[in-house]
């Protein structure tokens, strides 16, 4: 087996063991004809489970690193549901949302030589490479959860990686005050997870209701309960909701009227936390986007 050799430095955060296992365990559910390996062992599943907080580092110098990170307090994180990333193959991933985290990714560029591989951080925890299937695109959904949706984690221990594959292990115990996490408290107990629940209409345009909280679980709400034509036109022909209701005639309605999108594409330009679709007679999380997703149903007659 060949280790893959970088161009860069990476700075990751290494997770608690007991959520490592949990990762693994997930990976372990997926079958194996589903997973994408290579030789030199970097995609399948991955065994080392971490949140990379900057690739693309131009130095190796680890005391460098940690001069500038030493008076930093340990991270906190709060973990999301399973999505994926779409490129050469299909990446599975856990979602992370962390104001440190995304505070530390901006010290990092600021503070030393970059190269900015993926402009746009977007924080998550790796469970497996998979194969792309062109029979069954959109199998991954299979393996989606919401078991770790809302989790919060503390992250003391920065591994930091040179392109050689040299690792040192840097531990987070600066007591610098974060008023920015009082913030994210603070605005976590008064904001909801919000989304936008859509349904495709007979002309490829699509009629929406927003929700304004707890919609981390909608999709499966959305499954058991709004199946029906029935239920799903009464669901978005009422208005805005405060959140999916099992009971479609309890729905709490918030007012305003049902929004009207011309395509799958304006849809996904009004982005909130979650977003779902009801598409002849089915229902996907649309979230994350998916290259050909619509166009794929739009296709059909």
């Amino acid at each position: 087996m060949n280790r893959v050799a970088y161009s860069y430095s990476c700075l990751m955060a290494k997770l608690p063991e007991s959520l490592a296992e949990k990762v693994r365990a997930l990976a372990s559910t997926i079958p194996d004809e589903a997973i994408l390996n290579d030789e030199a062992g970097e995609k399948g599943r991955p065994h080392d489970s971490h949140i990379t907080v900057k690739y693309g580092i131009h130095t190796t110098d680890i005391e460098e690193v940690k001069s500038l990170l030493a008076s930093q307090p340990p991270l906190k994180a709060t973990l999301g549901r399973t999505t994926v990333f779409w490129n050469e193959s299909i990446v599975l991933k856990i979602s992370v949302q962390s104001q440190d985290l995304a505070r530390l990714n901006k010290l990092i560029s600021k503070n030393l030589d970059c190269t900015d591989t993926h402009p746009d951080y977007k924080p998550h925890i790796t469970v497996a490479y998979l194969k792309k299937d062109e029979k069954y695109p959109y199998y991954f959904q299979d393996h989606f959860t919401d078991e770790f949706s809302g989790i919060e984690i503390e992250l003391d221990t920065l591994v930091f990686s040179t392109p050689e594959g040299t690792k040192t292990m840097i531990k987070l115990n600066g007591k610098v005050a974060s008023i920015a996490r009082e913030l994210r408290i603070a605005t976590r107990l008064v904001a909801g997870t919000r989304s936008l629940i859509g349904v495709m209409q007979p002309d490829n345009s699509i009629k929406a209701v927003y929700c304004h909280s707890e919609s981390y679980r909608n999709l499966d709400t959305l499954k058991d309960y709004y199946h029906s034509r029935g239920a799903v036109s009464h669901l978005v022909d009422g208005g805005d909701i405060e959140f999916l209701d099992e009971n479609p005639e309890d729905l709490k309605r918030l007012g305003g009227s049902p929004k009207h999108y011309r395509s799958y594409n304006e849809f996904r330009e009004s982005r909130t936390d979650y977003m779902f679709l009801f598409i002849r007679g089915h229902w996907f999380d649309v979230t994350d986007h998916l290259p050909g997703f619509a166009s794929a149903w739009e296709k059909q007659d």
